[in-house]
């Protein structure tokens, strides 16, 4: 939402939440091989670790918001 609200606004403002959001996706539902799992656990001694699960139908919006942030963005490593 973030990526698409830059993209209609030009607000900074939303451009670092969605540079953050995708920072913070990377960091915490990425496995060893950059595969993006599909949930995390907010339970208190989980740690927010990542699910097992990788399925294809939660890609959409992740991909649609790289899509829309790499057409906003001068960032490459992204």
């Amino acid at each position: 939402v973030s990526a698409l609200l830059a993209k209609a606004t030009g607000n900074t403002t939303y451009l670092d939440a969605a540079i953050s959001s995708v920072t913070f996706i990377q960091s915490h539902f990425s496995n060893e091989e950059h595969v993006i799992k599909d949930n995390i656990s907010a339970r208190k001694n989980d740690l927010c670790s990542s699910g097992s699960g990788m399925n294809p139908y939660n890609y959409g919006l992740f991909i649609e918001g790289l899509a829309i942030l790499d057409s906003i963005s001068e960032n490459a490593t992204m």
